[in-house]
C-alpha cells in the first residue's frame, strides 16, 4: 500500500486549502491544525493586506464540495469545538472552504450569530 493511500481525506483537503491560502492568496502565518476532538483538520492564518493593529486572523474549515450539508446544530458545535488557536477563546466567525475535486475552492464566512438587517441601505447601483 502506498503512502498516499494511507492519508486521511480531511487532512488532504486541509492541505489543499493551506496551499491555496499561503501560495495562491497571499495569507500570512498560515498553519495547518489537526484536532483530536472532534477529529478534523483546519487551517488558520492572517488575511493579506491587514495592518498589524487590525486582527485579520481567521480559522478556515475545509469541506468536500458536494458532501452532505451541515446543520445549524453542527455549525454551533464547530464554534464550540474549534477555539482560537492563539488564545483558546471562542471564535466569533469561521470560514468554510468548499473544495471541489478539481481543487476549485469557494470560501464562505460564517458568524456565530445572526444579525438582523432592518433595511438594506440604498446604493447607486440599485437606485437606477
Amino acid at each position: 500500500m502506498s503512502n498516499s493511500e494511507n492519508r486521511d481525506p480531511a487532512q488532504v483537503l486541509a492541505y489543499q486549502v493551506y496551499s491555496d491560502l499561503r501560495h495562491g492568496r497571499g495569507w500570512r502565518d498560515v498553519e495547518l491544525h489537526i484536532a483530536e476532538a472532534p477529529k478534523m483538520s483546519y487551517v488558520s492564518g492572517t488575511l493579506p493586506g491587514v495592518v498589524p493593529e487590525a486582527d485579520g486572523f481567521q480559522v478556515v474549515i475545509p469541506f468536500e464540495f458536494g458532501a452532505e450539508g451541515i446543520s445549524l446544530k453542527q455549525m454551533e458545535r464547530l464554534f464550540e469545538d474549534i477555539p482560537d488557536p492563539r488564545t483558546g477563546n471562542r471564535m466569533r466567525e469561521l470560514i468554510f472552504a468548499m473544495v471541489d475535486p478539481d481543487s476549485t475552492t469557494v470560501y464562505i464566512r460564517v458568524t456565530d450569530s445572526f444579525d438582523m438587517i432592518t433595511t438594506p441601505q440604498p446604493t447607486q447601483d440599485n437606485m437606477k
